[in-house]
């Protein structure tokens, strides 16, 4: 999965991942981030787009307090 993070104004950290496509990935779920260090942890997911071609992925806007 590839991600990218950054801190915004509101000491919040938002960010992006694509994982292997679910229709459980919606808006208002928690989701748990491991292997990526610092950033590992509940995230909410604020938004989250689906894509079937070439193969099914789930791109999700997640969110977290620092």
């Amino acid at each position: 999965a590839k991600a990218a993070i950054h801190n915004s104004v509101s000491h919040q950290f938002e960010g992006e991942i694509t994982v292997t496509g679910s229709p459980t990935y919606c808006a208002g779920i928690n989701v748990e981030i491991q292997g990526f260090g610092m950033w590992d942890g509940k995230w909410a997911v604020t938004e989250s787009r689906h894509t079937i071609a070439p193969d099914y992925t789930t791109i999700l806007k997640i969110k977290r307090g620092k």
